[in-house]
């Protein structure tokens, strides 16, 4: 549905505070939002010390802006963080003390984390990535501005005390961490933070660094009638403003790739860009536009569909390069089962913003589902040619092969996602599964010997299903001895008498079709 917010947290990259997060809007702060929408004249944009707009870049994920600061003259700055992780998280001093080697020697390729799954884990992502910039000596201080709507100091500062410690800081000093009415201050890792809203944030004579990460939006995003988006970026300009920030660099993070922003909610990248890199050209309020995009927004909330695919189509009348437009028309026209248009609209999106491309995956995903297999053939085909080296897609289409019988397409798809790194026994399990029902015993045996490589020996069910699986690949290769002694191996494995009894029973019919071409067993 329209209004559905997919996230998919990635906790592996992102620690976040559920006693913020969790956070409801009450009535005050919705007046808040709304009297910020009525008085967008009062937006006037940020400036740095020199009295221009500030230097802005944009990355899909925050730690992809480390080796752009570490490649500028080294300046120490103080930073402030607008989002829903403060990315101080350490790692163990051996990892640490790799990565600030491989820093200096600029080997960005094997520290840095991607913006599409891959087979390993980078030591730098979006958890850390302020720690090694302050261990580079880029950071003077971080100013942490979490999405909280009322003072973060009114939450009970042992769940930061918890919080800071989860992420690596020493019992001293989660116990020196203090409070005031509006703020936490204190170290973690030994990187000086402070906590608070934008509105309470301290009174800055230098220039800073303002990196914001639209998580910030999103977790504040609760639907278009009690917290517009609109509304909210509104309060977002409002405050920033009213701080008196001198913003030397503006960076932004979309924070889409892997879901932890919902890819409907890209579109606020394009607001944050205009906002930083042309003051004064919201005084007079949003364009139009971004107004028919909230309504088109606020229709969806109620399902109403052909009313809000009429204001998207007016806003594209109005700004026919607006990727967020075009996307949040793709997903209309999905809903309303328009195929034709819903190509038209995706295809757009993405040729004018790449960081859409995910959702050609999920269009095929969804089309899978629908049983509409031609349909998620090309949004699948589609990802692949975007984006080779994201094995989503690649997964999409073994399931699309694998329900049509496409049995060989299916174990070339699986082939893709190993081919790219990806080695689990799950996988190979299931590749050798389609080798063997596409008739290629050979590949199949070879598969599950791969497959039986990744499972643990205390992963007792999956050794035993590809124990049996391996045990028959081996019968239609007529490979009557290994197969014979793979079902004894399994039967090691199996945790109940029926697995065993139903191995045994297979044996047993094989040695009997078998028997008169089997060497006899030496006395």
């Amino acid at each position: 549905m329209l209004t559905t917010k997919h996230r998919r947290d990635n906790v592996s990259h992102m620690r976040k505070i559920p006693f913020l997060i969790a956070l409801s809007f009450t009535l005050a702060a919705f007046i808040h939002v709304t009297t910020c929408c009525a008085s967008a004249d009062t937006i006037k944009g940020v400036t740095n010390a020199a009295s221009g707009p500030p230097k802005l870049v944009m990355v899909e994920q925050a730690h992809e802006l480390l080796p752009q600061w570490y490649s500028s003259p080294p300046v120490k700055r103080a930073f402030v963080v607008v989002g829903s992780t403060f990315g101080l998280e350490k790692a163990k001093d051996s990892v640490v003390e790799y990565t600030l080697k491989g820093m200096e020697k600029g080997y960005w390729d094997s520290l840095m984390a991607r913006d599409y799954p891959t087979p390993q884990e980078y030591p730098v992502n979006s958890a850390n990535y302020m720690y090694y910039a302050f261990r580079a000596g880029l950071v003077k201080e971080i100013y942490w501005v979490p999405p909280s709507v009322g003072p973060v100091a009114d939450e009970d500062i042992e769940n930061f005390r918890g919080f800071i410690k989860a992420v690596g800081a020493s019992d001293e000093e989660a116990s020196r961490l203090t409070k005031d009415k509006v703020s936490f201050s204190g170290t973690v890792n030994g990187v000086p933070v402070h906590i608070c809203r934008l509105k309470d944030l301290p009174k800055l004579e230098d220039e800073v660094t303002l990196v914001v990460d639209l998580s910030f939006f999103s977790e504040l995003h609760q639907d278009e009638v009690k917290t517009p988006m609109l509304g909210i970026f509104q309060a977002f300009a409002r405050d920033i403003e009213a701080s008196g920030l001198k913003v030397y660099e503006a960076d932004v993070a979309y924070s889409t790739a892997q879901g932890t922003v919902p890819l409907g909610e890209r579109f606020v990248g394009e607001y944050l860009k205009v906002y930083f890199t042309a003051p004064g050209s919201l005084s007079e309020g949003p364009p139009e536009a971004w107004n028919l995009m909230a309504q088109s927004m606020y229709n969806d909330t109620f399902y109403q569909l052909e009313e809000s695919a009429e204001y998207l189509d007016k806003g594209l009348r109005v700004d026919p390069k607006n990727a967020g437009l075009w996307y949040a028309m793709s997903v209309n026209q999905r809903s309303l089962t328009n195929l034709t248009y819903l190509k038209e609209a995706l295809d757009k999106a993405v040729s004018l913003d790449k960081g859409y491309y995910t959702a050609y995956t999920s269009a095929g995903e969804y089309f899978i589902g629908e049983k509409v297999p031609d349909a998620s053939q090309y949004f699948l085909q589609k990802a692949v040619e975007a984006n080779p080296k994201d094995p989503g897609p690649y997964k999409a289409l073994y399931t699309l092969h694998y329900a049509a019988t496409n049995y060989r397409q299916a174990a070339e798809s699986l082939q893709k996602v190993i081919d790219l790194g990806f080695k689990e026994g799950e996988l190979y399990a299931l590749l050798a599964d389609s080798y063997q029902r596409a008739g290629e015993a050979k590949k199949a045996i070879d598969a599950y010997h791969e497959a039986i490589k990744g499972f643990p020996e205390v992963d007792r069910a999956a050794r035993f299903t590809t124990l049996v699986g391996l045990a028959m690949a081996y019968s239609k290769d007529k490979q009557v001895e290994n197969a014979l002694k793979t079902y004894d191996e399994a039967i090691k494995y199996a945790d109940n008498d029926d697995d065993a009894n139903k191995v045994m029973e297979n044996a047993r019919k094989l040695k009997a079709t078998w028997a008169p071409f089997l060497a006899p067993k030496a006395p």
